[in-house]
Order: C-alpha cells, then sequence, then structure tokens
C-alpha cells in the first residue's frame, strides 16, 4: 500500500478529462496535477523540445512524492513515452488516440481521428515504420494549435470553434461519418461543439472515442500489480502549473467540475 500522489502530467489543462476519469476509477487515491501552461500548446513542438520539456514536468511530479505517473497528453506520449519510462523509476502509463478501437465502430461511414499535427505526423510515420496498416476508413485530421489555445482561454461558447472545424472539416461535408476520436485530451472540452457541427454536416450520428479510459484502466491495473494503491481512502487533489497559477487555477476548478455529455465517450 502507498499513499503518494498519482501525478497527472499535461501540456496545460487537457489533462483534466483524463484526470476526471481516473478519480472516477480511484476514489480512494490523491492525485497532483501539473499543468505546463506556460509552454502550451505541444501539438506543434518537434521531438526535441518535446524530450526536454516532458522530462522537466516528470521530474518536478517525482520530486513532489508521485508513486506513479499517468502522461494525459498524447502528443507526449506518442513522441517520447518510451523515453520516459526508461528515465524514470515510477510506473508510467500513458494516454493515446484509440484509433484501431473506434474502427471496430459499427458501420461503413468514416472515423475522423482528430490530433494536433505532431501526433498525428507521429502516428502515421510508426504505423508504416512498424508495417501496421492505417485503418481503411479511418481519416487523420491534424488540428492547429489554436484549438488548443482555445480551450486554455476557457473558450466554450456555441459557434467558438466554427471557423477551425470548416476549415478542417470541409473536404467531408455531407459524408457518413459513424465515428470521431478526440485524439488529444484537451478535445474532450469541446466535444458538444464537434457533436452540433457533426450533427450539421455528416451524415449519421458519430461517437465520440478517446484514449482516457484505455490509460485509467492500465493505471489501475498497473498500482494493483506492483501494491501501490492507497491504503486511507483519503483523496486529494493537488494542481501545479508553469503558468499563472490564479487564472489557470480558476480554470481548472471550472474544467474539472464542469458537466461534459458523455456520446459513447468516457468521462
Amino acid at each position: 500500500m502507498d499513499n503518494r500522489p498519482i501525478g497527472v502530467f499535461d501540456s496545460g489543462l487537457g489533462g483534466i478529462s483524463t484526470l476526471r476519469q481516473a478519480i472516477k476509477a480511484l476514489p480512494n487515491e490523491s492525485f497532483l496535477y501539473y499543468g505546463d501552461c506556460i509552454n502550451a500548446p505541444y501539438g506543434g513542438k518537434s521531438e526535441a523540445e518535446l524530450r526536454v520539456l516532458t522530462h522537466a514536468a516528470c521530474a518536478k511530479l517525482v520530486d513532489n512524492g508521485a508513486k506513479a505517473l499517468l502522461i494525459a497528453c498524447n502528443t507526449t506520449v506518442v513522441a517520447v513515452g518510451d523515453e520516459l519510462r526508461e528515465a524514470f523509476d515510477v510506473p508510467i502509463v500513458g494516454i493515446k488516440p484509440p484509433v484501431e478501437f473506434a474502427s471496430k465502430t459499427p458501420g461503413e461511414g468514416l472515423v475522423l481521428v482528430m490530433a494536433t499535427q505532431t501526433t498525428t505526423r507521429l502516428l502515421l510515420e510508426r504505423a508504416k515504420s512498424e508495417g501496421r496498416l492505417w485503418p481503411e476508413r479511418a481519416v487523420p485530421i491534424p488540428c492547429p494549435g489554436e484549438m488548443v489555445a482555445r480551450v486554455e482561454r476557457g473558450m466554450f461558447e456555441r459557434g467558438d470553434y466554427d471557423d477551425l472545424f470548416h476549415e478542417l472539416f470541409a473536404p467531408y461535408a455531407a459524408k457518413a461519418v459513424d465515428a470521431i476520436v478526440l485524439g488529444c485530451t484537451h478535445y474532450p472540452f469541446i466535444q458538444e461543439e464537434v457533436f452540433r457541427y457533426a450533427k450539421e454536416n455528416f451524415q449519421g450520428d458519430p461517437l465520440f472515442f478517446d484514449g482516457g479510459m484505455f490509460a485509467v484502466e492500465e493505471l489501475k491495473n498497473t498500482l494493483n500489480s506492483k501494491g501501490l494503491q492507497s491504503e486511507t481512502g483519503v483523496s486529494s487533489t493537488t494542481f501545479m502549473t508553469s503558468g499563472d497559477y490564479e487564472r489557470m487555477k480558476a480554470l481548472f476548478d471550472l474544467l474539472l467540475n464542469v458537466h461534459v455529455p458523455m456520446r459513447g465517450i468516457a468521462l
């Protein structure tokens, strides 16, 4: 048994969507969340930049007593996840876009895979280098960093993202879409806007998927197998950031408690 907190890391505040799932699945655990908000978004950064930033962030969490790390940043995990596991002595679990899982959705429509530009590029490169076939119905949608930036600014009004959606989704207007993968932890917070746009512009009623439920289940199994579960049952969540603490803490509290409708996505 181990009463130390679980460290949760994201480039900003998007990882709260995964933290929410972890709190629900592990109600006896405490969490230490670190958002590298001053350097967000990570989606357009090089692997060299990501390596420096993520090592520093993980070291901060470990130095503050984290017994395990949940990397709630798809870009980080896809780019340097294996390196992080080798660099630190604590167990590390990371989130990835569940492209193959979503591609098993019944129907013949498209599966749109929304992810940052870096995540999209690396997913395609690694599938090719490993000899894996990218699912034929899965369409990569590399999203600009502005989408993450708007979430970080607390923009959640109707229509706040329509200009970005139109640019990204225009080639698929009126086509059948069965599923949408939210391949960045910021995106679940604008899921309702994505769903509204999809209903107005695509055929079908798409289900939504992110990798949070898979990562949290792996984390739960890892804690159990290594005897790291908390024995007190006294849970708490502590927030840390590289950015403006007062402003980001207010947004952290909002996102941690905001109701996010479920449309085929576990939150």
